[in-house]
């Protein structure tokens, strides 16, 4: 039909009756709204869908050839049930002119052709009746990618997931808008180690040659680094092929647990190169998003040592003692090893008159340098903890025969017993050590620590400054 003189669409219901002709509006308008990679829809005053661009289609899963699955077929079939209230009020003072405000994006949840839900933001605004035409509604909306996945990285933060797991969604910033490209971020991981989180595909690039690889440089560098496909090393190159990929954009992001940044990375598809400015913003909102991970982490995990250590000595407290115990176990326990554990419990002799005699900040003083001289007795993968006051204990894994923990004993013995300068004063204290040892499959921290404890008063009772060794466990 022709209105003012321009040719417009009619929309039509499922029995294919004419419902209302779309606003009149130049072809070209009609053009843009068409091509644009936004939805943009018109409903006419009973909510019946009236109109929807090429986008609207393909964003809720719809081809071309579905369109008369949508048109004729009110809103309130794609929005959520939750959220179906809020639009229709909103929508009910948009016709009616009772808006107080502009009406402002918000976010609605959109039935996908597959009964999926996708978060949407959208706006809209009312065109008057007129012409015999009745009021129609023109709603505007874009998929909400970026707050979709903030809301789920903010989730798994505050519900103590892994970083690592958190991490692995970082790069769907840039999967959502091209998602024909490859995303990937290049850190360190939990366990220190580098790693590459993103597809089975950026695992496989970040298993070739590390030397010269974009990500590699950018690190170092501290630089963003674009490489078209014929800069590539020859080992990257070839996989990049073999997978139809191009140039590689790589821009590093500080990680504060580490001296090292990590990279924010985007592979595009071969013979396209990389658009920097249409890339840019997802490589940036990737970055800004690992920026505020990686400090999470370093958070998490200064909140996490702090739990753990000694604030007075440095070294694992009490708490620290019991998991480590009973991590030792359970790991034997999976592995099926018949590793041993010893428990060194170490009490301070003398150290009651230290605390009496030059005040408790003396008394800190000694505590906190016997920590350090127990700890250079230890072998390479001990542990040291403070059990509370003036007693230590020290967990020693693989323990390999029965003259190990008496050798350690006597080295921490003669190591507590120099006297040392506190201020002004010069003060000694001793060391009494009980001993005692366990299969690690089959220890109960508590029993362990007990069997200790009492090996313990042995040795005070024998004359202290020495070592006793409790019975075999039975």
């Amino acid at each position: 039909m022709t209105l003012y003189g321009v040719a417009v669409a009619t929309a039509r219901n499922p029995d294919d009756e004419p419902v209302a002709p779309l606003i009149a509006t130049p072809a070209w308008a009609v053009s843009a709204l068409g091509h644009l990679t936004d939805l943009v829809v018109v409903l006419d005053d009973s909510l019946t869908l009236l109109w929807a661009n090429g986008y609207t289609k393909r964003l809720l899963g719809y081809r071309d050839e579905d369109e008369d699955r949508l048109i004729g077929t009110s809103i309130a079939e794609f929005v959520h049930p939750d959220d179906l209230l809020r639009a229709g009020e909103v929508v009910g003072m948009m016709v009616e002119d009772q808006l107080v405000v502009p009406v402002t994006p918000a976010l609605y949840r959109l039935r996908q052709a597959d009964g999926a839900w996708t978060p949407v933001e959208l706006n809209g605004v009312v065109v008057p009746a007129s012409d015999g035409l009745g009021a129609l509604i023109v709603i505007v909306g874009r998929y909400s990618g970026d707050r979709h996945l903030q809301d789920h990285i903010l989730e798994m933060l505050t519900s103590g997931a892994s970083t690592d797991d958190v991490v692995e969604l970082i790069p769907g910033f840039g999967h959502w808008r091209h998602p024909y490209e490859v995303y990937a971020i290049w850190y360190r991981n939990a366990r220190g180690e580098w790693t590459m989180a993103g597809t089975e595909l950026a695992a496989e690039l970040a298993a070739v040659a590390v030397s010269g690889n974009p990500w590699q440089m950018a690190v170092e560098h501290n630089e963003e680094v674009v490489a078209e496909a014929d800069d590539l090393p020859p080992a990257v190159r070839a996989l990049a092929e073999q997978h139809m990929l191009g140039a590689c954009w790589a821009i590093p992001v500080p990680d504060p647990l580490h001296d090292e940044h990590a990279a924010v990375i985007a592979w595009s598809r071969a013979g396209m190169g990389i658009a920097t400015p249409v890339h840019r913003y997802a490589l940036e909102t990737m970055a800004r998003s690992l920026e505020l991970v990686l400090q999470w982490r370093r958070q998490r995990t200064g909140l996490e040592d702090a739990a753990r250590c000694d604030s007075l000595t440095g070294v694992a407290n009490r708490g620290r003692v019991f998991e480590v115990l009973g991590e030792l176990r359970r790991e034997a326990a999976a592995d099926g090893t018949k590793m041993r554990v010893g428990l060194l419990y170490v009490d301070l002799d003398g150290f009651k008159d230290v605390n009496d005699l030059h005040g408790h900040t003396a008394g800190d003083a000694v505590l906190t340098e016997v920590a350090r001289r127990i700890s250079t007795t230890l072998r390479p993968g001990d542990m040291l903890g403070r059990l509370g006051g003036d007693e230590f204990a020290v967990v020693c894994r693989d323990v390999p025969d029965d003259s190990a923990l008496p050798s350690i004993a006597q080295r921490i013995i003669e190591a507590v017993s120099p006297p040392m300068r506190v201020g002004r004063a010069e003060i000694a204290v001793g060391a009494s050590i009980g001993v005692a040892m366990a299969v690690a499959a089959e220890l109960r921290p508590d029993e362990l620590i007990d069997r200790a404890d009492n090996a313990l008063y042995s040795a005070k009772a024998a004359g202290r400054g020495r070592w006793h060794a409790a019975p075999a466990a039975t």
